[in-house]
């Protein structure tokens, strides 16, 4: 798979599938993963959209 080759633009992808859960199921932690993947390679314009994810996230721990 691209993504786990370290493709970012296929990590960036599935990153947004898996955050709107578009043809694999919506999964708030595999969604985070990969955009922390897509930062590690130095595409750092999905920060914005990690850090909101984040927060869904701890808000949903709380819960």
């Amino acid at each position: 798979m691209a993504a786990e080759g370290g493709n970012f633009d296929a990590q960036k992808s599935l990153a947004y599938l898996y955050e709107h859960g578009e043809k694999t199921g919506k999964n708030l932690e595999n969604a985070i993963y990969w955009y922390k993947k897509v930062i590690e390679n130095g595409c750092l314009d999905v920060q914005e959209i990690l850090d909101v994810l984040l927060k869904q996230q701890k808000t949903q721990e709380l819960l």
